[in-house]
């Protein structure tokens, strides 16, 4: 039987500016992008996200793109 490895995650809040600051919504989004880099990196099998992926039920644009930049594949 084969190992699966897979990374998990949870409650990345991507688009959450704690304290109303910007310097920390670009750390969520930094600490999210190592996790996604490093399951890259190390060809696991699958990416697991249970909880909250945005802060907000409605995401707004600045959110959205954040997630499309630390998700999408490069190259």
């Amino acid at each position: 039987m084969k190992d699966i490895d897979f990374v998990h995650l949870s409650d990345t809040h991507l688009g959450y500016r704690q304290y109303g600051l910007d310097e920390r919504f670009e750390d969520w989004s930094k600490a999210t992008k190592q996790v996604i880099d490093y399951a890259v990196d190390h060809d696991v099998d699958a990416v697991i996200h249970s909880g909250d992926l945005f802060n907000s039920a409605k995401p707004g644009r600045d959110a959205l793109l954040q997630a499309t930049q630390i998700f999408e594949p490069e190259g």
